[in-house]
């Protein structure tokens, strides 16, 4: 009998030993934590290794096999990560954030894969870095599910961000640096982009394109408040319906905002010091160009070309090569300049080739060449004459006051 309880007596201590180590504070963030299945449940990372116990793989795993939302903090800082994660399938949220100041998420430049590839579910990420990606994305979507970036640094990737699909992605006070393109979006998805700054993209910030044939109610962005600096294009838009507003764009090699298809709406943005056009729409079916600031503009302000029910008003677009400019649109009326002020172009304030806009109400002042310059357009075997119903302009002060009539022959062309 006393050797039983002397037996016991030492499993005891034991228990309680083993007990007080697992409950000791030193040791939790040194232990793989195992994912509860309350809401909120928080799994560590504490090595900064590809894998192995504390690392962000073995974090991932646990909160893929998990039904329950899972926030995963990143203690660790340098992450490398030099084989491809698992891809994101679950049936909740992951969260990933880092504890404090931004942790940095360093990609190997051979691993042809997203760092994080959601399938299904959702994903947030707050206030993380992440590096190279230079053969392929640092973040893709193909889920139906909500993805969110808030206060993340993606620099030096292929493409930053890639969504594809019926997706919904959010992307706020985010940093995108010398990457190929920052965001790209293709299909029917929703995005936003606010208050973001990109910085150097060799070909674009945001690519956003619709599908062919998709309803144009299918596939929408919205960028606002944000700050694009340099590369060859800002915003390429294609067959989307787009919601430009508050946006700083400038120092690009092409144009600050191409917009192909669709519907726009691009309001109250700043576009100045680019080679190419600051806005060039190509076939737009509906789209409202209103109250932007455009100057320094090599080749010209605004184009509108091609489209169906444009309205372009109110806009302030001085010392560019041509202000705004209209050709070949689809019927009388079919694009309206009204109230635009168009003030000291190098050359012509208003062009009008082979189209019939009404131009009203508009201050045409200090152009080098015409105030208003119209073309008829001989092209490609068709000869389009000119025809813009003009109402209340006011041109001065610039090469020529009256409107201008001539003939614009595209080389190869016959009339």
């Amino acid at each position: 009998m006393r050797a039983d309880r002397v037996r016991i007596h030492v499993l005891c201590v034991l228990t309680g030993l083993v007990v007080a180590l697992w409950l000791y504070p030193w040791l939790d963030e040194h232990r793989y934590q195992r994912l509860s299945t309350s809401p909120g449940a928080e799994l560590l990372v504490t090595s900064a290794a590809n894998n192995g116990p504390g690392s962000l793989r073995e974090a991932l795993f646990a909160a893929i096999r998990s039904d329950a939302p899972a926030s995963i903090v990143l203690r660790a800082n340098e992450l490398s990560i030099t084989t491809p994660l698992p891809p994101l399938v679950t049936r909740s949220t992951i969260r990933i954030r880092s504890d404090g100041e931004p942790r940095t998420i360093e990609m190997a430049p051979s691993l042809g894969r997203p760092l994080f590839d959601v399938r299904v579910g959702s994903l947030e990420l707050d206030n993380v870095a992440i590096r190279g990606a230079s053969s392929g994305y640092a973040v893709h979507t193909s889920s139906a599910d909500r993805v969110t970036l808030r206060r993340v640094t993606i620099a030096g990737a292929d493409v930053g961000v890639g969504a594809t699909g019926a997706f919904e992605l959010e992307i706020a006070d985010s940093t995108f640096n010398g990457n190929r393109i920052g965001i790209e979006v293709l299909g029917a998805g929703a995005t936003l982009v606010d208050a973001t700054h990109f910085v150097g993209h060799d070909e674009a910030a945001i690519w956003a394109i619709g599908a062919a044939a998709q309803p144009l109610e299918n596939g929408a962005i919205r960028a606002t408040r944000n700050r694009i600096e340099g590369g060859r294009f800002g915003v390429v838009l294609g067959n989307v319906r787009a919601y430009l507003a508050d946006n700083e764009i400038s120092g690009f090699r092409g144009d600050g905002v191409i917009a192909l298809g669709g519907t726009a709406e691009i309001t109250a943005n700043r576009i100045w010091n680019g080679r190419g056009a600051a806005i060039r729409s190509i076939g737009l079916r509906g789209g409202t160009l209103e109250r932007n600031e455009v100057h320094e503009i090599g080749a010209m302000g605004i184009l509108v070309q091609s489209g169906a029910a444009v309205t372009v008003l109110d806009n302030r677009v001085y010392r560019n090569g041509y202000g705004i400019v209209t050709m070949l649109n689809d019927g009388s009326a079919a694009v309206e300049l009204r109230s635009n002020l168009v003030l000291a172009q190098l050359l012509d304030g208003v062009v009008v080739f082979g189209d019939a806009p009404l131009v009203a109400e508009n201050r045409s002042l200090r152009n080098r060449a015409a105030g208003i310059r119209i073309f008829n357009l001989s092209y490609a075997g068709s000869y389009r004459v000119a025809a813009p119903l003009l109402t209340d302009n006011v041109l001065e002060e610039n090469g020529y006051n009256e409107p201008v009539f001539s003939e614009y022959i595209v080389d190869g062309a016959a009339r």
